[in-house]
């Protein structure tokens, strides 16, 4: 998971990702983006949706995309970067136009906790 703990979310919704992290919703919640940042870029750290149909998966990503690409601009910062898992998602963001970047991550054992 992303975070630890629901404390470590609200801490993260209430700091680095505030104002910049969304929820799409019909009857209930179908699909989050959570979102940071770094001063100068947005960063989408992970999205995820629920629809069972692989066309209203794709929209509702897309909309919760473009909402977190125009809360990012919003607040002054120079753009919305994501970093691939897969190929999955480099077709994903390909066919929303996006270009691709080769992105490094250290490995995540070593990491630090969130401050919280």
């Amino acid at each position: 998971p992303l975070f630890d703990s629901s404390a470590d979310l609200q801490a993260h919704l209430e700091a680095a990702g505030k104002g910049i992290c969304w929820a799409a919703r019909g009857e209930q919640i179908c699909g989050v983006a959570l979102c940071g940042s770094d001063g100068v870029f947005g960063h989408l750290l992970q999205i995820s949706v629920t629809p069972e149909e692989e066309v209203l998966a794709k929209d509702t990503k897309k909309r919760l995309i473009d909402r977190c690409e125009q809360a990012c601009k919003e607040r002054g910062l120079r753009g919305l970067r994501a970093a691939s898992a897969g190929k999955e998602d480099e077709a994903l963001f390909q066919g929303f136009g996006w270009t691709s970047h080769l992105v490094w991550s250290s490995p995540t054992d070593d990491r630090p906790h969130k401050k919280g």
